[in-house]
């Protein structure tokens, strides 16, 4: 974990979020070389995930402050981070398929609800705080009964 400026080299951004309301002044930013956080209206960032490619990035909505990230190196992965202490908890998504997550959801009036999409329009649901995960539409199209 760096504290600092971002570098010229580190500054394709591939998506950015925004803290909810109550923390205007926060941001993450999303770059190929890591995930940038700043508390102070992006003044400073200090960087997390480094070396890995962040390909989606939202603030969640729990009592506990953190991030929810996803990276692609060959194969999906997600975290969650912790913006008070920093500690980042991988997620398991085995059962979402390996590719890249572009966007994450999570619901703000019942947090056990989060939505992954992928680049090839793929969209999995958990309902149950991250633990477990069903595909809802695959290649943009939604399935059956969903």
């Amino acid at each position: 974990m760096a504290s600092g400026n971002i570098k010229r080299n580190e500054r394709k951004s591939q998506c950015s979020g925004y803290s909810p309301a109550q923390k205007k002044d926060e941001l993450a930013i999303a770059t190929d070389k890591g995930l940038f956080l700043s508390d102070d209206h992006g003044l400073t960032f200090t960087k997390m995930l480094s070396g890995k490619r962040v390909t989606s990035v939202t603030y969640g909505f729990s009592a506990k402050d953190m991030i929810l990230a996803g990276t692609f190196d060959g194969k999906s992965e997600f975290d969650t981070i912790d913006l008070s202490t920093h500690n980042k908890v991988p997620i398991d998504i085995s059962s979402v398929e390996q590719d890249e997550l572009v966007a994450i959801v999570q619901n703000p009036e019942d947090t056990n609800v989060t939505v992954l999409a992928t680049k090839n329009k793929d969209i999995f649901i958990s309902k149950n705080g991250l633990k477990n995960w069903e595909i809802i539409a695959k290649n943009g199209t939604g399935l059956s009964g969903q």
